[in-house]
């Protein structure tokens, strides 16, 4: 036995339901408890950089405006399989809340057994003004702990393009398993990113890096001085600043220190 469900998102500005079922979970504690990184890495233009500076702050962006398609557009199609259905069960409460908000997010990178989180080439081809722009070293235990309890972090999985935008929802789907696929999966084309996410349910605007910001990382093509001295006027004096250097032998990214 199986429906067929679409959700549609509607245009009704920053709605905020005080009941939520999402807002009443403890975010933090649905999650699977994993190893996280020691550090992530966050990646933007050296001129976005020169706003984030003053305040130590990341914008973070609403989901529908990411750049995987799914994310995009402002629906979802969701695929209920098996003999189990019950539209008051709180697990499809959680799909519907997550729909009727306006959720926002900011993505990271990490580093896995193969390379650092700063050497990834197509992370600073998109995002870093092709080599030009700036890499943050985050201590991700320090930017957990001066940012909001409620925010969910967790790192993104990847599936197949047939099968990352369905649902399969029986009696033995758990909460975080619909997390899980409602705000941290995306289609395989963007595994090289491996990407680590914070998540709002209520579409908080920004989240604090003034405790956790443990290095600026230059691009391998950044060459603006006027830039770099502001930079330094501004950065805690615990922060280094390092620029990548490429090993041609090896064609991997290193860094050396600048201050």
């Amino acid at each position: 036995m199986s429906f067929f469900l679409i959700f549609c998102f509607c245009d009704l500005g920053n709605i905020q339901i005080e009941n939520s079922i999402l807002r009443d979970c403890q975010f933090n504690k649905l999650m699977v408890k994993k190893k996280i990184p020691k550090f992530i890495y966050h990646y933007t233009k050296a001129i976005n950089f020169l706003l984030i500076l003053p305040l130590m702050r990341l914008k973070m962006g609403r989901i529908e405006a990411t750049n995987d398609p799914k994310e995009k557009i402002r629906y979802f199609e969701v695929m209920v399989h098996g003999d189990y259905f019950d539209p008051k069960d709180e697990r499809i409460e959680i799909i519907e809340d997550f729909l009727n908000n306006y959720p926002s997010i900011t993505c990271f990178s990490a580093g896995d057994a193969h390379k650092n989180g700063f050497d990834l080439p197509t992370m600073w081809a998109h995002y870093a003004d092709n080599h030009k722009g700036i890499c943050l070293e985050l201590n991700t235990h320090k930017f957990l702990y001066e940012n909001n309890p409620n925010f969910i972090f967790d790192n993104v999985d990847y599936a197949l393009t047939a099968e990352y935008n369905k649902f399969s929802i029986t009696k033995n789907t758990t909460k975080k398993e619909i997390l899980k696929k409602l705000v941290f999966l995306k289609r395989d084309d963007w595994s090289s990113e491996n990407e680590w996410r914070l998540f709002s349910l209520e579409g908080e605007d920004f989240c604090s890096i003034k405790e956790s910001l443990e290095s600026i990382i230059l691009g391998l093509d950044f060459n603006d001085e006027k830039y770099l001295e502001l930079i330094k006027l501004f950065i805690p004096t615990k922060t280094k600043i390092k620029k990548i250097v490429l090993d041609e032998s090896t064609q991997k990214f290193g860094v050396k220190t600048v201050n």
